[in-house]
């Protein structure tokens, strides 16, 4: 019952919000350097999170943030997956910090990835309001590793992100952060495929407000491997340290 409540509550919202704005599927990505994709790839394609364990709690937040992002105006917004998420949790003191200067909202959602974040945008989380100083992203890792996405889907999908902000929101600044290093060593699968999309969307640089921050160097050392105090024991997540730095290298553009 709790879950059919949640989705009910869910469709009245978006029915609210899309009598508010329209924002059109296809959007005009000609001013970025996105990597040409079939228009059937899953990266691009706003999708539902379906993952069994998100089913009810997903839901519940998603509608919390539809809520909070339509009835308030926020200097900063956070988008991402889990390692954004848990801005909330492990990085909590360093999102105080920067909560103390600015309004923030944090749309980190664990196991999200591009075309999740696509369809939460779609779906109210996209302010109908060119108030928001600064978009915050970062994402893409978990279509490396669940979705196994060629590094031209992931950045075309990161893409179409920053593209539908910028239809909505264009004097908002897009801070594109890199996808972090992940896996035990520098011969990591998913680690490889994350390094090539960072190679390809760092030159989305200047390109619709956008500013990209390379984070790899504090986060790897001279041998590629992790540095074992910013990361948890799953070498993915990171700790409050790793929030930290990034906390340190976004206030640079702030």
């Amino acid at each position: 019952m709790r879950i059919k409540s949640s989705i009910i509550i869910y469709f009245t919202i978006s029915i609210l919000v899309g009598c508010q704005f329209n924002i059109n599927k296809q959007n005009d990505i000609d001013n970025l350097p996105v990597p040409k994709v079939s228009s059937n790839d899953k990266a691009i394609i706003p999708t539902m999170q379906t993952a069994p364990w998100s089913i009810e709690g997903y839901m519940t937040r998603h509608i919390n943030s539809v809520n909070s992002i339509q009835s308030n105006l926020y200097d900063i917004i956070f988008i991402g997956d889990s390692i954004i998420q848990r801005f909330e949790t492990v990085g909590i003191d360093n999102l105080k910090i920067i909560n103390s200067k600015f309004t923030v909202y944090n749309l980190g959602f664990e196991g999200d990835k591009t075309e999740n974040v696509l369809w939460r945008l779609h779906n109210g989380e996209l302010p109908n309001n060119n108030h928001t100083k600064y978009f915050v992203i970062l994402i893409g890792t978990n279509n490396s590793k669940f979705n196994n996405d060629a590094p031209e889907s992931i950045a075309s999908g990161i893409g179409h992100i920053i593209t539908l902000i910028h239809k909505v929101s264009p004097d908002t600044k897009i801070l594109l952060l890199s996808i972090l290093p992940r896996g035990r060593d520098k011969f990591d699968i998913c680690r490889k495929n994350n390094e090539r999309v960072n190679s390809i969307i760092k030159k989305y640089n200047s390109h619709l407000n956008v500013i990209y921050i390379d984070l790899t160097e504090y986060f790897i050392d001279d041998y590629g491997n992790l540095i074992s105090e910013n990361y948890n024991s799953d070498y993915v997540h990171i700790t409050p340290k790793g929030y930290s730095i990034i906390k340190n290298k976004i206030f640079e553009y702030l």
